[in-house]
């Protein structure tokens, strides 16, 4: 199935190729396609769930793919109920206030790789940075953020301190 999916966004790029407006990646672009044809596949499963009649190797893989595919739906259902929606948005604030307190350019840098997906190449040329020194800033936000956010981890229990941990 996955190589279905991924065999049906390459196709529908190439269909759409003219409207790419090159606002993103093309990488960018081809995952966004394929999430699109993931989540119509799984639509699609949902709203017709499959009767397995084969006992056969092949059918018992099926039915593995077609409960797993049932609870990446239940997790993206869960994703809407408005407590769960409300944690979101809660973490979505932390991790803004967050990359506030890290250095403007670290947190540039996080954001246009970790959050808005441009390619490592990507974010060195517009940051006019060496791709060593891209991993270091990576590496450094990450380690910030783990720290920052910590408390929001543990529902408002921070980490030990270094000291602490001694």
């Amino acid at each position: 199935m996955a190589e279905d999916l991924v065999q049906e966004t390459f196709l529908a790029a190439l269909k759409a190729h003219e409207r790419f407006a090159g606002n993103s990646s093309e990488r960018t672009w081809l995952v966004s396609i394929l999430r699109h044809k993931i989540m119509d596949h799984l639509r699609q499963q949902y709203r017709r769930p499959t009767v397995a009649l084969e006992t056969s190797e092949a059918a018992r893989h099926d039915d593995a793919l077609g409960e797993s595919m049932v609870w990446v739906h239940e997790v993206a259902a869960q994703c809407m109920e408005p407590h769960r929606r409300l944690e979101l948005s809660e973490f979505r604030e932390s991790l803004q206030r967050a990359l506030g307190r890290l250095p403007a350019r670290i947190a540039q840098v996080f954001e246009m790789y970790e959050i808005n997906e441009f390619s490592g190449r990507e974010v060195c040329e517009a940051v006019q940075i060496t791709e060593q020194n891209l991993w270091v800033m990576l590496h450094r936000a990450r380690k910030q953020l783990r720290e920052e956010l910590a408390s929001w981890w543990h529902g408002g229990r921070s980490e030990p301190s270094v000291e602490e941990r001694r």
